[in-house]
């Protein structure tokens, strides 16, 4: 349960929109790294703790901007 703990804390800090970056984020991340690494033929267990921490980081920094930049592409101009 580290993994849901990172989270919940980090939730806790930076709030419930930022935590839904974050973890697509670390996701995303983790994704693309075990793919290279797949394809170089290593196939190991990688801890997924390091990505959560880098996509609480982008959340931190720039989770708010990208949850506007979202939301702004389903914004319909009333004429």
């Amino acid at each position: 349960l580290g993994d849901t703990l990172l989270m919940l804390c980090a939730g806790l800090f930076i709030g419930a929109k930022c935590i839904i970056i974050s973890a697509f984020a670390g996701i995303f991340t983790a994704a693309i790294i075990g793919l290279i690494q797949k394809a170089r033929g290593k196939e190991s267990k990688i801890a997924f703790g390091p990505y959560l921490a880098f996509g609480i980081v982008i959340g931190t920094l720039w989770g708010n901007p990208i949850i506007e930049w979202y939301l702004s592409l389903f914004e319909f101009p009333i004429q």
